[in-house]
């Protein structure tokens, strides 16, 4: 699949470009395996586009036939489901500013007819809270996109009907990414979500790590195996949790290919410094180790209808290596900076990687196998996976 950055995605309602972190794969082809390896990241992004195409065009009703048929009755349906929420997002602009202290349109008789509604509404109701300005805004919000119902351009319209395909495409997806520990109430609707835009939480990374350990099983996390209380007198009780009972929510051919390419970006990709930190064996490793590395540069960033950059504001800086060890462990290593001073780092997920090296010593006890049990712990355990 195709690294080049050179090509424009319209997605999320707009017109994006990505690139990749190493520039020396911007002229290649690599396979998925390879561009998970060393965290290549428009073969992902490409990726996530066929997903999402799939769930269009091939959903049932096919929804993605809409965009065909100008005359197509759907397609009315589609455009005031774009007028509301695009309405919606200006609103909150508006809103946003009016609350830093502006309250008029930029010019007299200028600007969005939503903020000139905005204004005279606020006027009439100064006391007026969010849902009660969205709820009076309805017809308001469909009378401004009248152009876009009238217009006889039919890529205009494809746009924005895209823009909805993609949203509701991406909330199937995030179904399934639910099932898989995924913690947020929703996914950012755009193929920058391919590349981190929607975020995680290091716990359902790790939870992650646990799945595809498990062969494609899920247990809940368990934090205490039993209590005991009043030991020693008459009283003395015993507390012990049932047996966890997996759930498959990944079919086990999909978690040992996804587990097979994690060990390779150990030995041969992004976290090789992380390779034979268990074991000191510079040969062959006793106890395997594979992971993913990720460098989040987040930036809160604004661009002109052309897609040109207008500004950019560093919000945070992160760096991640979420592991799994043969023989039942995973976690996950961050380092992070918020806020401006982020600006001043310049930190990669080697610093992750660089860590769980540092804490390998710590490690090593309880996950290296001793010589003669070597050889049994090297096939993965079908077993719960266990914390630490």
């Amino acid at each position: 699949m195709s690294a080049s950055p050179r090509e424009s995605f319209w997605t999320g309602g707009g017109l994006h470009r990505f690139r990749n972190y190493d520039h020396r794969y911007d002229t290649g082809k690599l396979s998925i395996r390879e561009a998970f390896r060393s965290s290549v990241n428009l073969p992902f992004v490409r990726l996530m586009r066929d997903i999402v195409a799939n769930r269009i065009y091939g959903a049932e009703r096919e929804p993605g036939s809409v965009l065909d048929d100008p005359e197509d009755p759907r397609r009315r349906v589609y455009l005031e489901r774009f007028a509301d929420w695009e309405g919606r997002q200006y609103l909150d602009r508006f809103l946003a500013k009016a609350a830093g202290g502006e309250s008029r349109p930029n010019r007299a008789g200028a600007g969005h007819p939503l903020e000139r509604w905005l204004t005279r509404y606020r006027v009439e109701h100064p006391s007026a809270q969010r849902e009660e300005v969205m709820r009076a805004s309805a017809r308001v919000r469909l009378d401004a996109y009248q152009w876009l119902f009238d217009t006889k351009s039919h890529g205009a319209q494809n746009r924005r009907i895209w823009t909805i395909l993609e949203r509701d495409a991406f909330r199937r997806i995030h179904r399934d990414q639910v099932r898989l520990g995924y913690p947020f109430a929703r996914l950012v609707p755009s193929l920058a979500t391919a590349i981190g835009a929607s975020s995680d939480r290091p716990s359902a990374l790790a939870e992650l790590m646990g799945i595809v350990l498990s062969g494609g099983v899920r247990f809940n996390t368990m934090r205490i195996d039993g209590l005991r209380f009043a030991a020693d007198t008459p009283y003395e009780a015993l507390v012990h949790r049932d047996q966890a009972q997996g759930v498959r929510v990944l079919r086990q051919e999909i978690a040992e290919a996804v587990r097979a390419a994690l060990f390779e970006v150990v030995a041969l990709g992004t976290a090789r410094r992380a390779n034979h930190a268990l074991d000191g064996n510079e040969r062959e490793a006793v106890v395997r180790i594979g992971g993913k590395t990720g460098t989040g540069d987040n930036r809160y960033k604004v661009f002109a209808r052309d897609g040109s950059l207008v500004s950019s504001r560093i919000t945070s800086r992160t760096a991640t290596f979420t592991f799994l060890i043969e023989g039942g462990f995973f976690g996950v290593v961050t380092a992070h900076v918020m806020g401006e001073a982020a600006q001043y780092y310049a930190f990669t997920s080697s610093l992750a990687v660089q860590a769980f090296r540092l804490l390998s010593p710590a490690l090593a006890p309880l996950v290296s196998p001793a010589p003669a049990q070597a050889a049994q712990r090297l096939p993965h355990p079908q077993g719960k996976p266990v914390r630490r």
